[in-house]
């Protein structure tokens, strides 16, 4: 995807870092968050609920296109 972005869209190093800042604030977001749900309902339902999230991200990135110029036209419109 960093290439994509540097070749496709002509990102520099730099933008490309900047705008991956969004997506690793919500990695962290989200480790806090599941820490404390295995306390509260077990490590199974994340277990099999991240792989599912991670898989429904990884189809919505396959939309993108080269014509796709924000982050809004990985909608695949």
């Amino acid at each position: 995807m960093t290439i994509f972005v540097q070749e496709v869209w002509g990102y520099s190093p730099v933008r490309s870092g900047i705008a991956y800042l969004p997506m690793v604030g919500m990695i962290v977001i989200g480790a806090a968050i599941s820490s404390q749900l295995v306390a509260r309902i077990g490590a199974r339902p994340l277990i099999t609920g991240g792989p599912l999230l991670a898989a429904v991200g990884m189809f919505w990135l396959s939309r993108v296109t080269s014509t796709a110029r924000t982050p809004a036209g990985c909608s695949g419109r």
